[in-house]
């Protein structure tokens, strides 16, 4: 009895990482490469990938096995996404 619920279970979590291997990889609008990221929280810069969909920051890290639409290398640059106005008087 406990070897077929066993069993069950073990049959559960196949099919569920068969259904997670399953799914589409996203498509990207934009990624930017190896920029140098400044964050805002006063933490060191770090050298991360930037994922953009519809103009909205999706992702920070590692998106090197990532596809997308157009792809931009920051390396060198300097990134400061989403909080620096540089519109000020």
């Amino acid at each position: 009895m406990k070897l077929k619920i066993y069993l069950k279970k073990i049959s559960l979590g196949f099919i569920t990482l068969l259904l997670i291997n399953c799914q589409d990889p996203i498509l990207y609008d934009l990624i930017i490469k190896n920029g140098l990221v400044y964050d805002g929280t006063q933490n060191p810069p770090q050298t991360l990938d930037i994922a953009i969909i519809a103009d909205k920051i999706v992702g920070l890290g590692d998106f090197s096995e990532a596809d997308a639409i157009k792809i931009l290398d920051a390396a060198g640059k300097a990134i400061a996404p989403g909080f620096i106005d540089t519109h000020t008087h």
